[in-house]
């Protein structure tokens, strides 16, 4: 189940196009309290070619306050995306504001029928110690910031996680301390 604050959302049905309605976006929240999501503030429009089968019309962008899942809080942002006749969410682009940096996707995709997607993700100027906190909380302290590139995919039940990169960004002032002995830590693959 799912949750969208009907208040701030407009459905334009044309007598000609009732099978391509727009949806006007203005302040509107959209919650998957079973998840524990929550994203607030979106604004813009999405213009269907059709509801059967699920399609755009082209390239669609919404804009976004906040987005919340669990613990993790992100700031404004944006994404760009499209639905093709097929069931494929193509997300041409999509960011975020994320502890001082950004996070987002490059072009990934994704099918509405299957269980094939590809998600090429983004980090630029992340903070280091916000990342060690998630991960290992007083074994590792990061003075610098994170950027770079990682695809995660199951296209045709192969799962690849081995692509990509991200890197304290070069600084003299960038340096990593932890205690080898950590239980978190040990447990990564040297």
């Amino acid at each position: 189940p799912y949750d969208l604050n009907p208040a701030n959302l407009l459905v334009k049905v044309s007598q000609e196009t009732p099978e391509a309605p727009v949806f006007v976006f203005r302040g509107s929240t959209f919650r998957i309290p079973d998840q524990d999501i929550l994203i607030e503030g979106i604004e813009g429009e999405i213009s269907l070619a059709s509801i059967e089968p699920l399609a755009t019309k082209g390239s669609q962008t919404i804009f976004f306050e906040r987005i919340v899942m669990g613990e993790l809080e992100t700031g404004e942002g944006n994404f760009s995306f499209r639905a093709e006749p097929d069931g494929t969410i193509v997300i041409e682009s999509a960011r975020a504001a994320l502890w001082g940096g950004e996070v987002g996707l490059r072009e990934s995709s994704f099918h509405l029928y299957g269980d094939d997607y590809r998600l090429n993700t983004r980090v630029a100027g992340i903070d280091g110690q916000r990342v060690a906190d998630l991960l290992a909380k007083e074994d590792l302290r990061i003075d610098g910031n994170f950027s770079g590139d990682i695809t995660f995919s199951n296209e045709e039940g192969k799962w690849d996680f081995s692509n990509g990169l991200v890197l304290l960004d070069p600084s003299p002032t960038a340096w990593m301390s932890y205690n080898p002995g950590s239980v978190v830590l040990s447990s990564l693959k040297k």
